[in-house]
């Protein structure tokens, strides 16, 4: 990626949260070189806490979460989230599929089954936030 195309993301916040802390840190670095601002979660319920207490601390551009975590669902974590900020995108993980009917109505997100390609979640991100990887804009192709 080129210091042009990085600066093109810098403006653009993923909050990534799963209870798997290698997933969230590697997602992390990937996301960073594309020059997203990337702020790891471990910890679901911490997130609808911080949230909720503060409304105006949830500035990010799409949420990328684990949908199987302890205590709270990813959908329910996402259907949280959405009453703070309604248009935000969701990018759901799991590595089961007797999970994926969850997320079938849920709008403007989308499931990607582990294992996958780390330029499948790129790809997903450059959907949703509306660049490729050569920087140009696109149109959304979820939700």
């Amino acid at each position: 990626m080129s210091d042009l195309e990085a600066c093109s993301n810098a403006n653009q916040r993923i909050l990534i949260v799963d209870d798997e802390t290698p997933i969230s840190e590697l997602l992390k670095r990937v996301l960073t070189k594309e020059g997203y601002k990337v702020t790891t979660k471990n910890n679901p319920v911490e997130v609808l806490k911080l949230f909720e207490s503060d409304s105006t601390a949830f500035d990010f551009d799409l949420l990328i979460s684990d949908l199987k975590m302890p205590e709270i669902s990813g959908v329910d974590l996402a259907a949280a989230i959405r009453k703070i900020r309604d248009e935000i995108p969701v990018v759901f993980m799991t590595g089961f599929s007797d999970e994926t009917e969850k997320i079938a109505e849920f709008p403007n997100a989308v499931l990607i089954e582990k294992p996958f390609k780390l330029s499948d979640l790129k790809n997903t991100v450059y959907q949703f936030l509306g660049q490729n990887s050569n920087g140009a804009t696109t149109k959304s192709k979820a939700g």
